[in-house]
This record gives structure tokens, sequence and C-alpha cells, in this order.
């Protein structure tokens, strides 16, 4: 984790090492990492939405049975250990991200916005239909 800290460091992308809440590369080889952010972006932004929209937490609930707590450290092991089976560069909120599907433990779907920098602005999931 250190040295992918430092990677980023070295890259000189913009982050908050007090508030970032995991860093990892997943399979595309990017670093990315999340941060507790606010309601725009981020962890924060993940769990409880924008104000205009509903957050996520009740969606993993739903979903795969995990709690609001495990979502963060449930997003690091699908991130770094699933396979990438859409990754689309698309506009976000005038800044261009990735649209990225990773398929995780043969069974689910986690989709995420990814800034081109490799911050994690939101992540919902999504099961396979069978």
């Amino acid at each position: 984790q250190d040295a992918l800290v430092k990677q980023l460091e070295q890259s000189g992308v913009k982050f908050s090492k007090k508030d970032m809440v995991f860093v990892t590369k997943d399979k595309t080889g990017q670093v990315v990492w999340l941060e507790t952010g606010n309601s725009s972006a981020g962890l924060k932004h993940i769990l409880d939405g924008d104000g205009r929209t509903q957050g996520h937490a009740d969606d993993f609930q739903r979903a795969f049975g995990i709690s609001r707590s495990e979502i963060p450290a449930h997003l690091e092991k699908v991130i770094t250990n699933g396979t990438v089976v859409k990754n689309q560069l698309k506009p976000v909120r005038n800044r261009m991200g990735y649209e990225r599907t990773y398929y995780y433990n043969g069974e689910y779907y986690v989709v995420t916005g990814i800034g081109s920098n490799g911050y994690i602005v939101s992540a919902y999931p999504k099961r396979i239909r069978k």
C-alpha cells in the first residue's frame, strides 16, 4: 500500500492521504483509491448519495448482504481481485472517467465510476442474471 501511495505522489495527482480509505491496483494496471469524500464523490457519495439521489448502501445490502460498514473492504476486494469485464472512458460531469465493471467471485458485478486519475467517484452493485 505504501508503494502505491508513493506512486500516486510521484504521478502528481491530487489526493488526501488522511482521507484515503484504501488504495489498490486493479487488473487494468491502474492505481485506484477511495477517499471518504463528500456528497459528490467517494465513500460518502457511495453510501449516502448526493442529496438528489440516494446512496447505494441499501443496494449492496440487498444484492450481496453486505452491510454499510463492510462496503469499503468489499470494494477493495472486488477492485483488486475482480476481472474487468467493461472499461469505457466517458465524460462524467465535464471530466473524463471510466465506467468500469468488475466480475468477482463467480457471481456478481460491481460497477464503478473511476476518474482518469484513479479516484473512485462512485460504485454500485449489479447482479448477474443467469
